[in-house]
């Protein structure tokens, strides 16, 4: 998955270039979790909705939560709130894409387009697994 963000680093004042992370999808037919997992935090969905808009596009909406590793907790990064809509590309569905905005005024796009069966469980065994492609 990639993310883009507009965070700016306070320390040099610059914006930030693509994040590469990954995604656990895990659905049957009466639940979805989702859980992005990046190098310095992790981000699991605590409400969300599956809408078919009027062109039969669907969407995945939801709020969740970003816990990021202790050792930024305080200095660059706290926990944090946000919300997402992701539109479904493809039928069989193939990919993610859309937006994302946070409670600490942040906001990017995410486009998970690497479709693999295997669910992990930490950003550092699907590194393992898969590497940066």
């Amino acid at each position: 998955m990639e993310l883009q963000s507009d965070w700016i680093d306070p320390d040099t004042g610059q914006g930030i270039g693509p994040i590469t992370c990954y995604m656990a999808v895990r659905q049957s037919l009466m639940t979805l979790s989702m859980r992005l997992m990046t190098a310095e935090s992790s981000s699991w969905l605590i409400a969300h909705k599956i809408v078919e808009e009027n062109d039969g596009v669907f969407f995945v909406t939801g709020v969740y939560t970003n816990e990021p590793k202790l050792e930024l907790r305080g200095d660059r990064s706290e926990i944090h709130y946000g919300a997402l809509r992701l539109a479904v590309q493809g039928k069989p569905p193939a990919s993610l894409e859309g937006n994302y905005w946070t409670d600490r005024n942040t906001r990017g796009t995410m486009r998970l387009s690497d479709n693999r069966s295997e669910v992990f469980s930490t950003y550092d065994e699907a590194r393992c697994q898969y590497g940066d492609s």
